[in-house]
């Protein structure tokens, strides 16, 4: 209880004043403070927006321009971006360190102040690099200024950067594939900071911005390592599997929970993931990529999928065991089990796992439609329908089955969206008139 609440109580206590004139002076206060949050967020955003474009067009105006300076006024005008955006972060540390504005708008100058100081030297001298190597430089010279600074917007911006240097860097999309092995360092110090400064505020904007880019950033980059390595195929597929239930379990925290869809971006990608790698499982031809032979079994220990598998599955069970067990009973989990041992064991028969594959989707789909049943809930109810309808559409596109098959599956799809809408509005209007 904060001392405000206790001074509230005593006054209670002392018959100075009565049970609802304390909640209203409680509320009064409560609004007060939401509206100050509100407002200062909007000035925050507003004062980094009007401080990138003065950025963006005091460098155009020296663009302009830049063809006719000489050397030397080259390389002052490179480092003058530098040097303001370190005075403004000294100033900032000295007399303005408890002003968020400040803390943020003075190290996002700094933070592209590096880059473009960097490029503009290499310009000037031409210093020949490559793309990584410049990201690489920028991060390392820019992820002290995140914790230094205590600033958010930085830390969210080094995350993407360090998105964007994993996929340039394993994804060959410059014809220099390597395995990005300094993301992962990036994103540890980057995780140091979430935990250190925005995990234990847990009701602000920040904390979702930064579940989203965390989620996102380690769902796209987890295939960058995948470098002339085939047989990575098949840990690839488990390790985003687990990932995926990974991210599920961690949106099933309280800390995460939440009825609004944007706020719980673990819980959200997660069942996307999901449903994705099923989807992709449930034909046939997919199965026929797993080449189960013993050379691949013997060259486990040389894919850096087995290893990041075993973390994420020792993440999986730490969770289970001391957060959520209940979750080990969602069909998201026991797919997880059946896609893990059709890998390991059944992948030579394709077609009994395609089978089971499809089995387990329509399974969840049947979860959720009794789930929105019960809960009186259209949106549960249709995502289970749309599972189904999910489900008809793939089998569309399977030539395996007859088109009349095919046709009666989206009939009774169809049939299926109308009658079970159609009872779940009767229940409700029922429930409300007994109400």
């Amino acid at each position: 209880m904060s001392l405000f609440q206790k001074e509230i109580q005593e006054l209670i206590d002392e018959n100075i004043i009565n049970q609802e004139t304390a909640t209203a002076i409680n509320n009064y206060y409560q609004f007060k403070e939401n509206n100050k949050a509100k407002s200062s967020t909007l000035t925050n955003i507003i004062t980094i927006l009007g401080v990138i474009l003065v950025s963006l067009g005091i460098i155009l105006l020296i663009a302009h321009n830049w063809d006719d300076l000489s050397k030397t006024l080259k390389t002052i005008f490179a480092f003058v971006p530098l040097v303001v955006g370190q005075a403004l972060c000294f100033y900032t540390i000295q007399k303005q360190s408890e002003s968020k504005v400040w803390r943020e708008a003075s190290a996002v100058v700094l933070f592209f102040a590096v880059a473009s100081s960097i490029s503009l030297i290499s310009q000037v001298y031409h210093v020949d690099g490559t793309l990584d190597g410049f990201l690489v430089a920028w991060i390392c010279l820019t992820i002290p200024v995140a914790f230094l600074m205590r600033s958010s917007v930085t830390a969210l911006l080094l995350i993407a950067t360090s998105t964007w240097y994993a996929l340039i860097v394993g994804f060959n999309f410059f014809g220099q594939a390597k395995q990005p092995y300094l993301y992962l360092g990036f994103m540890i110090l980057l995780l140091a900071y979430y935990f250190i400064h925005i995990y234990k505020k847990s009701e602000s904007n920040n904390f979702i911005w930064f579940n989203w880019l965390i989620a996102s950033s380690f769902a796209f980059c987890l295939g960058s390592f995948m470098y002339k390595n085939l047989i990575d195929f098949k840990w690839l597929s488990l390790s985003y599997y687990s990932l995926f239930i990974l991210y599920f379990l961690i949106g099933e925290l309280p800390i995460m929970k939440d009825n609004r869809f944007y706020s719980n971006p673990f819980g959200r990608i997660g069942t996307v993931g999901i449903i994705v790698m099923l989807t992709m499982s449930s034909f046939k031809t997919s199965w026929l990529n797993f080449n189960h032979s013993n050379e691949h079994f013997n060259s486990i220990f040389s894919s850096i999928y087995f290893y990041i598998l075993i973390l994420q599955v020792g993440c999986i069970a730490y969770i289970l065991l001391k957060k959520d067990s209940s979750s080990i009973r969602h069909p998201f989990f026991i797919s997880f089990i059946l896609f893990f041992i059709l890998i390991i064991l059944f992948g030579q028969i394709p077609m009994i796992s395609a089978i089971l594959i499809n089995l387990m989707i329509l399974t969840i789909a049947i979860y959720y439609i009794n789930k929105g049943n019960a809960l009186n809930h259209f949106g549960i109810l249709n995502f289970g329908l749309l599972l189904i309808a999910l489900l008809a559409t793939m089998r569309f596109f399977d030539e395996g089955i007859p088109f009349i098959w095919r046709g009666l599956f989206f009939i009774i799809t169809g049939v299926g969206f109308f009658v079970a809408n159609i009872q779940l509005s009767k229940k409700r209007k029922s429930l409300q008139n007994n109400s």
